[in-house]
């Protein structure tokens, strides 16, 4: 999966790979692997780099779905007892 996001932004209009690039596993957290990614994009306006953001986002969650592995959300349980 690594290799396929470097891949993406190796090739991606929206991002200068020449300015560096990486993407690596940060940590191990309690419920998580944490990754690390770092990517350089084209243009210095704000609203355009959020909008590159969430498509790197939105692009880094499909490629883990097509590699078969999905993220873990933050849920929580309620149990109601019979009384």
């Amino acid at each position: 999966m690594q290799n396929e996001i470097e891949n993406y932004i190796k090739t991606g209009e929206d991002f200068k790979p020449e300015l560096g690039y990486a993407v690596r596993v940060e940590s191990f957290a309690e419920s998580s692997i944490d990754m690390y990614v770092r990517c350089f994009t084209k243009s210095d306006s704000w609203n355009e780099w959020l909008s590159v953001k969430e498509k790197l986002a939105i692009e880094i969650k499909k490629i883990v779905e097509k590699n078969k592995a999905s993220f873990a959300f933050p849920s929580s349980s309620i149990y109601i007892e019979k009384k």
